[in-house]
């Protein structure tokens, strides 16, 4: 009995082992890449894992939703919405970009632009890392209007989650380009806006003035015309912080830059902030001639002196607290005190807005103290 037993159980074994291994089910890893979708309509086919590569590089489109699933790491499906992604759509746009002159009436998607002012075409000189580095670029400048891209219909008003902090045309969506164009379309005075367009055309105004002028003689003329146009803007969208900030730094180097050109009646109203500009210009210039400094720039000086705050009295009744400083610095200094010129030198430059000129910095190098940085002077006007 054992025998038979025994030998049941080696002719179990034998046809165990002899017996072809069946391969286990595929595992089936489904992994989704999903980018924007401009389309409801989707097509399927099947992929063969051969073509893995023309896979990726179809998934790099940014106008498009992906499906990839893998098979043992193999890729053998892919479905995919094709529309023209936002880089082929720029290089779609071989012509060269030019300036729109302020009267120049252009249409663009239906849309008629009569006040100009912005950069239109494909491509666009952008600026390099050299002196005078210009090349050629995709059209990816920030203020850019490329009539390439995709351009819906749309309200000045309209916003979405595109016009972000650094807004771009290129990267806006279709209906916040018909947006911009609509807002440039106006005459630009609406304060209630998002100030995300007009940073978008501020940025072309920056290039005109820091790059072009760098590359090309912009008149007087013409010079003028864009101080005078930002200076607009300024009091329009002045209760964007941001934007007033900036457009107050490029006013006061344009001033810099052409001081026998341009000027303002009051200069109080443009040192708005710790940086500014004109109000170390005009330091400096007083302390070089040994002028004595008066009431209202030593005020300037603690009020802008970066290591000093004035106290929340001072700064919630403003006007009082200025009448009763200029007073008191009147009663004990007279006309003002004279600062003798320290060696450190005046250097004034200018960061632009546009992320895409932020290697374009404007700098001016002058022949004069810069008594601003004196703490132990600050700290004697200091009430």
């Amino acid at each position: 009995m054992g025998f038979w037993i025994f030998v049941i159980a080696l002719t179990v074994i034998w046809l165990l082992f002899s017996k072809k291994k069946k391969s286990p089910p595929p595992k089936v890893n489904s992994k989704i890449i999903t980018k924007i979708n401009h389309s409801s309509q989707h097509k399927s086919f099947n992929q063969p894992a051969s073509s893995v590569t023309d896979m990726h590089s179809q998934a790099s489109d940014d106008d498009e939703l992906a499906t990839f699933s893998f098979v043992n790491g193999q890729a053998v499906e892919y479905s995919a919405s094709r529309q023209p992604s936002r880089e082929s759509a720029a290089h779609s746009n071989t012509t060269p970009a030019r300036w729109v002159k302020p009267g120049e009436s252009i249409t663009i998607q239906n849309v008629v632009i009569n006040h100009g002012y912005f950069y239109f075409g494909g491509r666009l000189k952008t600026h390099s890392s050299g002196e005078y580095g210009y090349l050629y670029n995709d059209g990816s400048d920030a203020s850019l209007v490329n009539d390439a891209f995709p351009i819906e219909p749309g309200s000045r008003h309209y916003y979405d989650e595109s016009l972000g902090y650094w807004p771009s045309f290129a990267t806006l969506t279709p209906r916040c380009r018909g947006a911009y164009l609509d807002w440039l379309a106006s005459d630009r005075s609406d304060a209630n806006c998002p100030v995300g367009y007009v940073f978008i055309y501020f940025y072309g105004l920056e290039r005109r003035i820091l790059a072009d002028g760098t590359q090309e003689a912009i008149s007087d003329d013409e010079f003028k015309a864009l101080f005078e146009e930002i200076s607009r803007l300024r009091t329009v969208f002045q209760a964007s912080g941001s934007f007033r900030h900036y457009a107050t730094q490029l006013l006061e180097m344009m001033i810099i830059l052409r001081p026998k050109l341009l000027s303002i009646h009051t200069e109080n109203e443009y040192f708005s902030s710790r940086s500014s500009l004109l109000f170390r210009l005009n330091l400096a210039t007083v302390v070089e001639k040994g002028q004595p400094v008066c009431a209202d720039l030593a005020l300037a000086w603690i009020h802008y002196f970066p290591d000093y705050t004035l106290r929340t009295p001072a700064r919630r009744c403003h006007a009082d607290f200025s009448a009763l400083f200029k007073q008191r610095y009147t009663q004990k200094y007279g006309d003002g005190i004279v600062v003798k010129p320290n060696k450190t030198r005046l250097y004034l430059s200018y960061t632009p807005a546009s992320g895409t000129l932020r290697e374009l910095h404007v700098k001016k190098q002058m022949d004069l103290p810069d008594p601003s940085v004196l703490k132990a002077t600050v700290q004697k006007l200091i009430p």
